[in-house]
């Protein structure tokens, strides 16, 4: 079984499972995501490129198609920017995901409007739209959370950053530190004397 086509105007990655048509023991899923999509996620990911992103996993639909649980996999081929040399750093993901997914329960009215937030809590689930589990935002989050935040080509060195030629920076010399005025001497010569 494979998830409806990405929808222009929509997120850069769609992938849509009618949760009625999930049978009781799940369904499988595999699908590789097309270029305009790998196009769109690498500009929303700011990569280079994004050469390959494939996904396969599992759904399974409970409590008569209210709630679902999807686990995957996602891999995928990235080129990033170095960060200390601007040459392009490829890559190599895979990681895993779980999401869940539920109808959203009518709120009674007159409820009250305050949240409270539980920091040790499970993530909420993902709301079913249209009776359907959208994987394709768990994929791309997925993705970007594996994405390394600081690539470095093998070669890059961090002594390079601002050198020209590279290397340490040189330490100014013991007569230049005592050649600089401290900023208490310089208020000291705005003072009148009487």
């Amino acid at each position: 079984m494979t998830g409806d086509q990405h929808q222009p105007g929509r997120a850069e990655l769609s992938r849509r499972f009618a949760v009625a048509q999930i049978p009781d023991d799940g369904t499988a899923f595999r699908f590789a995501v097309n270029a305009e999509e790998r196009a769109a996620l690498a500009l929303r990911f700011e990569l280079i490129d994004l050469p390959a992103l494939e996904v396969e996993g599992r759904i399974v639909a409970f409590d008569h198609g209210r709630r679902a649980r999807a686990e995957g996999t996602v891999r995928a081929r990235v080129v990033q920017t170095c960060v200390v040399t601007l040459e392009p750093v490829s890559a190599t993901i895979e990681e895993s995901f779980v999401r869940t997914y539920a109808s959203e329960p009518p709120r009674p009215t007159g409820a009250s409007q305050e949240t409270v937030v539980d920091l040790d809590a499970e993530d909420p689930p993902e709301p079913l739209v249209g009776g359907a589990v959208d994987i394709g935002e768990a994929v791309a989050e997925t993705l970007g959370l594996a994405l390394d935040p600081y690539p470095r080509a093998p070669e890059a060195d961090l002594g390079d950053i601002g050198q020209p030629g590279g290397g340490e920076q040189e330490k100014p010399t013991e007569a230049a530190e005592n050649k600089r005025e401290s900023p208490f001497s310089v208020l000291k010569g705005l003072i009148k004397k009487p």
